[in-house]
């Protein structure tokens, strides 16, 4: 129990997932058994089969599940600074463009995306200009170009082509036709298509 009087930011936990949270101006790590790290970070952002990116004063660095740093550590104002890692890269930003750093903040694929998202079965979605595709590890572009695009889900991802949305399947060949106006997202579970998405909140504190 939170001492009276203490300012707590709630988040929403889900099954046994470490989720930030914050108490007192400082952000810790609750999952559904209970708190898992004290709040005792400035910055503190998700957990992902990586670990977690957090900031104690002014070192910063991943964490494990116990709040502590995997080498190497960082200065909290130094750049780039990653977002959350995923399968060894973390999006982060440099000169107005996004790109993709390694665990030793070494540029892996350059800087030159509008979007850069996290990777997910070998591949992330991207956006240059007003076209949205997926790239690799490596950065090679793996899929056409596309005026909108969703993250894959269940081997399918929703793609917009000009006011139409159809799906694709992750080498970029067409799963289903672009003949719907819309989509906010979709589910395979039972090869079903729905429009309906889950949206994740980023918390974490300012880089500073």
């Amino acid at each position: 129990m939170a001492a009276c009087g203490a300012s707590i930011r709630a988040v929403t936990v889900r099954n046994d997932r470490s989720s930030p949270f914050q108490e007192n101006g400082k952000w810790g790590y609750v999952a559904g058994s209970g708190v898992i790290i004290a709040p005792r970070f400035e910055i503190a952002l998700p957990f992902t089969s990586d670990g977690a990116v957090a900031c104690s004063g002014d070192v910063c660095g991943r964490i494990d599940k116990t709040g502590t740093f995997f080498p190497p550590t960082w200065n909290r104002s130094s750049r780039p600074f990653p977002e959350s890692y995923s399968e060894g890269l973390a999006p982060a930003y440099d000169g107005g463009k996004w790109g993709y750093i390694d665990f030793q903040r070494r540029i892996v694929i350059p800087f030159e995306f509008v979007y850069a998202g996290p990777f997910r079965n070998g591949m992330a979605r991207v956006r240059i200009e007003d076209k949205f595709f997926f790239i690799d590890s490596t950065g090679n572009t793996v899929t056409p170009k596309f005026d909108g695009a969703f993250d894959f889900h269940e081997g399918l991802a929703a793609v917009e082509i000009g006011d139409k949305v159809g799906y694709i399947h992750p080498d970029g060949t067409i799963a289903i036709p672009a003949e719907h106006g819309s989509a906010s997202g979709i589910d395979f579970s039972e090869r079903r298509r729905c429009c309906a998405a889950e949206w994740q909140g980023w918390v974490y504190g300012p880089v500073g």
